[in-house]
């Protein structure tokens, strides 16, 4: 997934300003911020629910900003949603309303593959022996735990869920991000690096977990302008016009000698360079946006940081030529 760019508007006010990331397969993100922030607009951007007023947003290969109507269903089938507030339907069985997404989705699913796949999916949440049930019949938790099989029965290629603990007490939301956490070997097949990312849409600190603490995330923004700095000396190490700008674990590449302090100004930078930076990246196993764009995350340490500083070194020395020509 990566938005490029992208901002979106309510009449005057703007909800998104030139937003700018990436995720890989596999990665487990959290996004934080207060109410107003933004978070669900982002959300529903990725599920083609609203278009961005600028900007393009790629969900597992589709363009989510430009596609066709027609083409909405398909980009959905690929993406799973968690609502805050279950969305069941009160009058099914949660066997049946598990079956139900996965039907509406794809037509061709027969109802005796659609019961076996449902069943599967409410083992994998811990309700194998509760699909008569209906929601009423379910506690907050479980009625939460259908609605997060209903989202995976489908296999999406993308599972998000806006605030799925939002209704719960302790205990139960406890309960629920257990089952994301990889570390566990009965977590949702989804669930990626556990924290490997935190998209932060304000300026504090908010400790997520017990993982991911106020002390962790400044230990983590630490590591970040360390090498931020590091590799800014590198490039001037190497007279080139090139520079990495961002602030604690967000990092952003620009081929420019020009201050950067807006997207105007990194607009001006070399595209060309920076195309050829990402593809030099990709050869030494670095993955990048490819606009720039790369985020720390909890589980790096020294070695890799090394080694994104040797990758970076690498590239200055055998481009020489065409940075000294920029």
């Amino acid at each position: 997934m990566e938005f490029s760019g992208v901002s979106r508007s309510y009449g005057t006010r703007l909800a998104l300003d030139a937003v700018d990331f990436a995720l890989n397969a596999g990665e487990l993100s959290f996004l934080v911020g207060p109410s107003g922030a933004g978070k669900t607009t982002l959300l529903r951007l990725i599920n083609r629910e609203i278009r961005p007023t600028s900007g393009e947003v790629w969900v597992a290969g589709i363009p989510a900003h430009s596609i066709k109507p027609a083409r909405v269903a398909d980009l959905r089938r690929r993406v799973g949603v968690v609502f805050q507030d279950f969305k069941l339907l009160p009058r099914l069985t949660a066997l049946e309303n598990v079956a139900f997404g996965l039907q509406v989705g794809d037509l061709r699913v027969s109802d005796e593959e659609a019961r076996d796949r449902s069943l599967d999916a409410l083992e994998a949440v811990g309700l194998g022996d509760r699909g008569k049930a209906f929601p009423g019949q379910l506690s907050g938790g479980q009625q939460q735990r259908v609605a997060i099989a209903r989202a995976v029965v489908t296999q999406p290629l993308v599972l998000i869920a806006d605030e799925p603990t939002g209704n719960l007490d302790q205990d139960n939301a406890a309960e629920i991000m257990d089952l994301f956490d990889p570390r566990r070997p009965d977590a949702l097949p989804h669930a990626g690096t556990f924290n490997n990312n935190v998209l932060t849409m304000s300026a504090g600190l908010t400790g997520l977990t017990e993982v991911y603490t106020p002390d962790a995330a400044r230990a983590l923004n630490a590591r970040g302008d360390a090498l931020r700095e590091r590799l800014n000396a590198l490039c001037r190490k190497h007279d080139a016009p090139m520079q990495f700008t961002g602030i604690g674990s967000m990092f952003a590449v620009h081929f420019t000698r020009d201050p950067v302090r807006s997207p105007a100004d990194a607009a001006k930078g070399d595209a060309k360079l920076k195309e050829l930076f990402f593809f030099d990246m990709l050869a030494s196993g670095i993955w990048l946006a490819r606009r720039g764009m790369f985020t720390l995350c909890l589980p790096i340490g020294d070695a890799e940081c090394d080694r994104l500083a040797a990758a970076v070194e690498e590239f200055l020395a055998s481009r020489r030529s065409l940075l000294a020509a920029a």
